[in-house]
């Protein structure tokens, strides 16, 4: 009797895990593709944009973010050395010319340090730039997402944009830049997952497992 209380408590658990993530749609419709900032044929990058809280309903940890390929997908591989992506909350709604400014007196968390490959995929797929694990969402303020990386290679790396957003993108061709080009329209579409990632039914086939 004990095991079978002690596999229902599992599965609840687990059931509760897989209940409690929230994905979010962020950055509005699909326009067009932009291959910032992502552009291997550059010398390096610098890259912020801004995601509205009102698209993010829910507060907690900072899960899974990702971008969605251009409609003509992505052909060729690109690697993208001395990467980092910071995130960080904001007191502001739209992007300035000034990196450090765009963090709107809040501190930036970075979330990945290391080499990002960009693989070939499909049209209109969703991928994976980050999978945080040390970044809380309190939902007061907007979402700031940083790019940087200081050597690429490859080919295009088209995702999809906003062209008539209304927070803006700011970019630079140097990862340690102050300052970059502002394009005021630009928004990057993105999904965010707040919380934990739902338990995989092979998960669950572990779980009974050990009660055997």
């Amino acid at each position: 009797m004990k095991k079978y209380a002690l596999l229902t408590l599992a599965l609840v658990v687990a059931t509760a895990t897989a209940a409690s993530a929230g994905v979010f749609l962020v950055g509005g419709g699909n326009t067009g593709g932009n291959t910032i900032p992502f552009w291997a044929a550059q010398a390096a990058m610098r890259w912020q944009t801004i995601w509205d809280k009102s698209n993010i309903t829910e507060a907690g940890a900072v899960s899974k973010v990702e971008l969605i390929s251009y409609t003509g997908g992505i052909r060729t591989p690109s690697t993208f050395t001395g990467c980092k992506i910071l995130l960080s909350h904001t007191t502001l709604t739209h992007v300035t010319t000034n990196f450090v400014a765009n963090y709107g007196g809040q501190t930036p968390v970075t979330v990945f340090s290391g080499t990002k490959v960009i693989p070939a995929m499909g049209g209109s797929t969703w991928f994976t730039i980050v999978e945080p694990t040390n970044f809380t969402y309190n939902r007061t303020y907007n979402l700031l997402i940083e790019v940087s990386w200081t050597s690429g290679s490859g080919s295009r790396s088209d995702f999809q944009i906003n062209s008539r957003g209304s927070h803006g993108r700011i970019w630079a061709y140097n990862a340690t830049a102050s300052s970059g080009s502002v394009t005021t329209n630009y928004d990057q579409r993105g999904r965010i997952t707040i919380g934990y990632v739902g338990v995989a039914p092979t998960s669950l086939g572990r779980v009974k497992s050990i009660f055997k």
